[in-house]
């Protein structure tokens, strides 16, 4: 089967129109999908979609770009255009990979004990100890000498996550409760 012809990369359009004396602006929004980029190399997926990461980093910078360029027309620039790539999301959130971040070696990929989920009584905590400092204090508290993933799920099983998060708030550590998501409509 033939590909129909594409000029580019899935994008997002958007544009600020008329002038002020007119009284009112439109902003428009379109998407149009020609190809699929590979990113097979980067590791993403399942729960990370390279492509639902690019969609939605795509959707926000085409409506922070739209408001930008609604804000500029109002403060009496002309209008404007802008086109946001889908293609170049997926790039641009592909750095912290490509560093070696976000891989299942790195410090954000699960390789530190410090930036993960543990599972509480109740619930669950996600904890983000990137910091030294806050390392540090976190093992403190918790009486731990050279705490380790086992070790910290060991503690977290002690309280509630909704008990950790107040303990955390108190003591300006990096851990919150995740929370369920409430049934829509």
């Amino acid at each position: 089967m033939k590909g129909r012809p594409c000029s580019g990369s899935t994008s997002r359009r958007m544009k600020a129109g008329g002038n002020s004396n007119s009284g009112s602006a439109k902003a428009t929004y379109s998407s149009r999908r020609c190809g699929r980029p590979r990113y097979s190399g980067w590791g993403w997926t399942g729960r990370h979609s390279i492509r639902c990461l690019a969609d939605l980093a795509g959707a926000e910078r085409a409506v922070s770009t739209g408001l930008a360029l609604l804000l500029g027309r109002e403060r009496g620039q002309e209008a404007g255009y802008a086109e946001v790539s889908l293609a170049e999301m997926a790039d641009e959130f592909a750095v912290p990979w490509r560093q070696g971040l976000t891989t299942p070696d790195g410090v954000l990929g699960g390789a530190y004990a410090g930036y993960d989920l543990y599972r509480a009584r109740e619930g669950w905590v996600a904890l983000a100890a990137l910091e030294p400092h806050f390392w540090k204090e976190l093992t403190r508290e918790l009486g731990l000498t050279s705490a380790d993933r086992g070790q910290l799920q060991q503690a977290f099983l002690a309280k509630t996550a909704a008990e950790w998060e107040a303990w955390a708030a108190d003591r300006a550590l990096p851990l919150a409760r995740v929370r369920e998501p409430t049934p829509g409509p």
